[in-house]
């Protein structure tokens, strides 16, 4: 029998029984990482199985994972705290998620290893990384966990952090915004659309969309990219189906190579068939209409 195992949703061996002993007797399979073979229904904690066989495989077991769902999470700030069942309350880190596709948003249960009042190894309940059932992650993603939270997990896989996104958040919130600044406009933007903190309380979509459409007429490609993203989202009030591919194209077409990148991330996305629920699928029809809009954009049509 041959056994899969994955980390970080991708799977990195296939083994047998007897070499993922020597693996894991040389810590180069961890207590984190996730396990498959036939006949399972879904993966695994290498951590949950305790009979791998011999000594060194029970003391890497060790590590027993927890459950609870997460209470808050900051993008700007790369931080959230989690809940537990067990009552206690454990903060961690965005280095520690370690499912992409999907975003540590309040409400979503997690699985985790605790490490004193930590918790480590932070994975979406029942994750299943890409493997034999590939699409099981993005499947979970749907409904609730939608672009959102999507484009956020791409954000930290792409290595996106908050300092490129949100420079100087914090010092723009306490000024007067200077409205000709169009990197500052959007950073307000962002602010104002409870990106940059899921509990903000200056949430403002209205202004939010006049600034970031501000910031997009002063060529601000990060602009285009949230105002796509946001046109995917139920909460945002002007969601659209081509208007999302528009701004996502020209994101992809004007921006640096990481904002490109993620732009071209979220269009496969939101190409996605269930992507959209009930508006139906992005057709090709309305991607075309959206790269004719995108188009007459950039040309000053605006």
């Amino acid at each position: 029998m041959l056994i899969k195992v994955a980390r970080a949703g991708q799977v990195i061996g296939e083994h047998t029984v007897e070499a993922l002993r020597v693996h894991i007797r040389n810590q180069s399979v961890l207590p984190t990482d996730h396990y498959w073979h036939e006949g399972m229904s879904g993966w695994e904690l290498i951590s949950s199985r305790t009979n791998w066989g011999d000594a060194s495989a029970t003391r890497a077991a060790g590590s027993t994972r927890s459950r609870g769902r997460v209470l808050d999470y900051s993008l700007a700030a790369s931080r959230g705290v989690i809940a537990a069942d067990d009552g206690r309350r454990y903060e961690f880190s965005g280095s520690e998620w370690r499912a992409q596709g999907v975003m540590p948003v309040a409400g979503v249960g997690v699985e985790f290893v605790p490490s004193g009042g930590l918790a480590t190894a932070v994975y979406p309940s029942r994750a299943t990384p890409s493997g034999p059932t590939g699409s099981a992650g993005k499947k979970q993603s749907a409904g609730c966990l939608k672009i959102g939270l999507i484009v956020f997990g791409s954000i930290m896989a792409f290595g996106f952090v908050a300092a490129v996104i949100f420079p100087a958040i914090a010092a723009v919130k306490h000024r007067a915004l200077d409205e000709t600044d169009a990197e500052a406009v959007c950073e307000r933007a962002v602010e104002l659309s409870g990106m940059g903190n899921s509990k903000s309380r200056q949430r403002d979509m209205n202004e939010a969309r006049r600034l970031f459409l501000l910031a997009g007429k002063m060529g601000n490609p990060k602009a285009y990219f949230w105002l796509g993203c946001l046109s995917s989202q139920t909460a945002w009030p002007w969601q659209d189906k081509v208007e999302c591919w528009k701004w996502l194209t020209l994101a992809e077409r004007l921006g640096d190579p990481k904002t490109a990148g993620l732009a071209r991330s979220i269009k496969e996305t939101v190409s996605e068939p269930d992507y959209w629920e009930t508006m139906g699928p992005l057709t090709s029809a309305e991607k075309a209409e959206g790269e004719r809009r995108a188009a007459r954009y950039a040309a000053g049509e605006r």
